[in-house]
């Protein structure tokens, strides 16, 4: 049989269903494949920078704290120069709708906001005490307060570089100021100026001046220049004594016990956590603060103020334990303690 021009040209150009399909399913399997490198790529992007952000802020509360332990004042003078106090379930606004469970809890697999291991009996040799990263210090993390010498101008009273009252703690905040703005977790570092802690005094147990009156008002409720990073939903310190042989005991925190004070007043007490303190002249500091990435703290802020109809990934400590990072760092403490 022989084809006619006609008809081997129209032969050539014409495209079966089979061969349609085909191509179909290959365009279909390349777009498929194009989007999930874009995925991957764009997740991986994400998850880095969150990375990268969070470790940016830490790196700046750690060399923060690390300055203040190792220019901290602590004298044997009866005075308590430095409180530490675990703040399980704090009071206040500020905490009204925090999605973090209070309950104290024997396990840091749980869905708990406070885990405080126990620490080992004092032996010889010293043991090892428990993982840091595994603790929890509290619904509202730890409120740290020492005295420390800041270096300043010394352009005037207020800005001496002279010893004053310094202190760490989260806050739960709006990040604006219109009413339905979201809230997130926030860590501050207020302080005293020189004049005024002279004049308040040195004994941070005072309840009339340390607290909710006078000096302590600023200390524990900060402006909001005193915000040093976003996003932080755990923060504590443990404290170690070091023995005569150069070992290393830890001291607080331990199952129970949640405020330290370092005095050399065993009577010294103050109100609330702080009534019955350990009381000891701290060596050694291990800082730890756990970072939310920009990811993770969406995620809690829609756990927290959920719409209707909305379907959580997980529980409050799931969702941050999958979204966060902890970062320690342990400090040597200059202060004689004479």
């Amino acid at each position: 049989m022989i084809l006619t021009k006609t008809g081997a040209s129209r032969s050539s150009s014409a495209f079966t269903i089979i061969e349609l399909l085909v191509a179909v399913a290959v365009t279909a399997l390349l777009v498929s494949l194009m989007l999930t490198i874009v995925v991957n790529i764009t997740g991986g992007w994400s998850r880095s920078s969150g990375t990268l952000t969070s470790g940016n802020q830490a790196r700046t509360v750690m060399d923060m704290i690390t300055s203040d332990l190792q220019s901290a004042i602590m004298r044997r003078d009866g005075n308590v120069w430095l409180v530490s106090t675990i703040q399980a379930v704090p009071s206040g606004d500020a905490w009204g709708n925090s999605g973090k469970p209070a309950t104290p809890s024997s396990s840091s697999a749980v869905d708990s906001s406070l885990y405080v291991p126990a620490l080992p009996a004092v032996a010889t040799p010293p043991n090892q005490p428990p993982n840091l990263e595994d603790y929890r210090f509290g619904k509202g993390g730890m409120w740290l307060r020492l005295i420390t010498n800041v270096p300043d101008t010394n352009a005037n009273l207020t800005k001496m570089s002279a010893p004053r009252a310094v202190a760490y703690q989260i806050i739960r905040r709006k990040v604006t100021t219109a009413a339905n703005a979201e809230e997130r977790y926030l860590l501050y570092r207020s302080e005293l100026s020189p004049d005024i802690t002279f004049t308040t005094g040195y004994n941070l147990l005072d309840s009339t001046k340390y607290y909710s009156s006078g000096a302590g008002s600023i200390l524990r409720n900060p402006t909001d220049d005193s915000l040093v990073a976003n996003n932080v939903v755990d923060f504590g310190v443990r404290f170690f004594t070091r023995r005569s042989t150069g070992e290393l005991d830890p001291v607080f925190p331990d199952t129970g016990t949640l405020s330290f004070a370092a005095t050399s007043d065993t009577s010294k007490a103050g109100p609330g956590p702080d009534a019955s303190p350990v009381r000891q002249i701290p060596a050694v500091a291990e800082i730890f603060i756990r970072i939310l990435t920009d990811e993770g703290a969406n995620q809690i802020a829609l756990l927290e103020n959920a719409p209707s109809g909305y379907t959580a990934p997980g529980t409050w400590w799931e969702i941050a334990l999958a979204n966060s990072r902890v970062y320690t760092r342990r400090v040597e403490i200059k202060a004689s303690g004479l």
